[in-house]
């Protein structure tokens, strides 16, 4: 029996909730690919503007080790 919270939280997101996403890559269940897929399907306003956002580098001391998408108060890290 699948659950799903992203009504939830598309609700959150919509009320402007700082929302942060960070998928790894270690997951067997669910890796980033799963994650991508279910965000995008999120009921929110600014859903169109994150499939068109690139993915920036995140870095430490000069070394990429995440990239992010980010709209608003919504993020999604990969």
């Amino acid at each position: 029996d699948a659950r799903t919270w992203l009504p939830q939280l598309s609700e959150l997101v919509n009320l402007g909730l700082k929302v942060l996403i960070w998928a790894g890559d270690a997951d067997i269940k669910c890796d980033k690919e799963c994650d991508t897929r279910s965000y995008s399907m999120m009921d929110w306003y600014g859903n169109q503007m994150l499939h068109n956002t690139p993915f920036t580098n995140f870095t430490i001391e000069g070394s990429p080790i995440a990239a992010v998408q980010n709209v608003d108060n919504f993020s999604f890290t990969r």
